[in-house]
C-alpha cells in the first residue's frame, strides 16, 4: 500500500530566506565553475606549449580540459591529487629509475596517481579514479595482466604488492603498448582498456586520433585523466586545498 507523504511547512519568512542562500550559492558556485574554467584553459595551454615537441604531447583539447577542471576545479579532486603528490615522493626513486631503464618518459609517473594515489592497494579497498576493473598496487594490475607479465597471484602470494616487481612489469606493459601504438595516449588507453579494445575502436571508427575515439566514446576518458595528471605533476600549486 502506498501512503501519502505529508509535506513539512515552514513560515513564509525560512522559505524566502532559504530561497535567497540558494541563490546566492548558485551564484557563487556559478562565477567559481567560470574561474575555474579560464585557470585550467590557461594552464592547459600553457603546458600544451611547453610539451609541444616532447615524446609526450599535451594538446590543449575540451578532453584534457575537462579533465584538468576534474582535478584542480573540484574540492575532492585536489584532494586526491595533494595526497597522491605526497606519497608520490617516497616512490620517486624506484618509479622514475625504472622509467629512465625502460627508456620511458617521466610524464607516465601519473600513471599510478591516478591509478591508486601511490597507495599499495589490495583488491579490496583503496581509492582510484582509474575507470574500470580494480586490481592491486600501486599500478593496479588485475589478475589476468598480472600473470601475463609474469607476477605470481594467489591466495598465498600476491606479487603486485611487491612495488618493484610490479613496477618493472608495467614498465615492459607500457612499452609493449607503445611499441604497437606508437603513441603514448593510445598506449594508455590500452593500459586501462586493454590493447584489444584500442585496436577495436581504431578499426570501428577509422581514426588512431586517440581524442577522436574518447569524443565518440569509443575509448573512456582514461588517457586525458593521465595527460591532467601530468600538468598537475609538474604544477603542484594545482592541487592546493586553498585555491
Amino acid at each position: 500500500m502506498l501512503h501519502r507523504r505529508t509535506l513539512p511547512r515552514f513560515p513564509l519568512i525560512a522559505v524566502a530566506v532559504a530561497a535567497a542562500a540558494l541563490l546566492t550559492s548558485t551564484a557563487w558556485t556559478a562565477e567559481r565553475l567560470v574561474q575555474d574554467r579560464r585557470v585550467a584553459e590557461e594552464v592547459v595551454a600553457e603546458a600544451a606549449g611547453r610539451a609541444a615537441t616532447e615524446v609526450f604531447p599535451i594538446p590543449a583539447n575540451d578532453v584534457v580540459l575537462e579533465c584538468v577542471e576534474r582535478y584542480a576545479g573540484t574540492a575532492w579532486g585536489r584532494a586526491f591529487l595533494a595526497d597522491g603528490l605526497a606519497r608520490m615522493a617516497d616512490h620517486e626513486p624506484l618509479v622514475l629509475g625504472a622509467l629512465d631503464r625502460y627508456g620511458l618518459p617521466h610524464e607516465l609517473a601519473a600513471v599510478p596517481l591516478v591509478e591508486s594515489g601511490y597507495r599499495n592497494l589490495g583488491e579490496v579497498g583503496g581509492e582510484s579514479d582509474a575507470p574500470g576493473m580494480m586490481g592491486a598496487g600501486i599500478w593496479m594490475f588485475i589478475p589476468t595482466t598480472a600473470r601475463r607479465y609474469g607476477l605470481r597471484v594467489s591466495p598465498r602470494q600476491d606479487d603486485r604488492l611487491d612495488e618493484v616487481l610490479e613496477t618493472d612489469a608495467a614498465m615492459r606493459l607500457l612499452s609493449d603498448l607503445y611499441d604497437e601504438f606508437g603513441d603514448w595516449h593510445l598506449a594508455l588507453a590500452g593500459y586501462n582498456q586493454g590493447a584489444r579494445h584500442v585496436r577495436e575502436a581504431i578499426e570501428a571508427e577509422g581514426t588512431d586520433d586517440v581524442w577522436a575515439l574518447i569524443e565518440r566514446g569509443a575509448l573512456n576518458r582514461y588517457a586525458g585523466y593521465v595527460t591532467a595528471a601530468v600538468i598537475v605533476m609538474e604544477d603542484p600549486s594545482l592541487a592546493d586545498a586553498e585555491r
